[in-house]
């Protein structure tokens, strides 16, 4: 399973380099079918590929966040990172067309601020 993680991780990361250009490729409406994807996934093996890229960009962001204000408890993971993401932006419809990393760190910093000095 630790395997699986490490190998999302690299991918999200990857494509978010390689997809860094285009802004269709940035906003929330391209990017939320994947993140559905992979928190309706009831086996982690069967999401598809940009659930793994969604996985990835909350993995990164839940592990250096404290730096954006974000600060997930001990306890957390990915998995609800993700949940949180897709219950935020689903709550915004209007807001599709915006960049979904800022939209899902202010989903994580909702869920998790840090409190007191970083």
């Amino acid at each position: 399973m630790q395997r699986i993680h490490q190998l999302l991780l690299i991918s999200g990361i990857t494509i978010a380099v390689l997809t860094s250009g285009p802004a269709l490729a940035q906003s929330a409406a391209f990017r939320m079918p994947g993140c559905r994807s992979f928190a309706k996934a009831d086996n982690p093996v069967r999401y598809d590929f940009s659930g793994g890229v969604c996985y990835g960009t909350v993995e990164a962001l839940m592990s250096a966040g404290h730096v954006m204000g974000i600060c997930p408890p001990s306890e957390s993971t990915v998995d609800q990172g993700v949940r949180l993401v897709v219950q935020y932006v689903d709550s915004q419809p209007t807001r599709l067309h915006e960049n979904f990393d800022a939209l899902a760190i202010e989903a994580l910093r909702k869920a998790w601020l840090c409190s007191g000095p970083q």
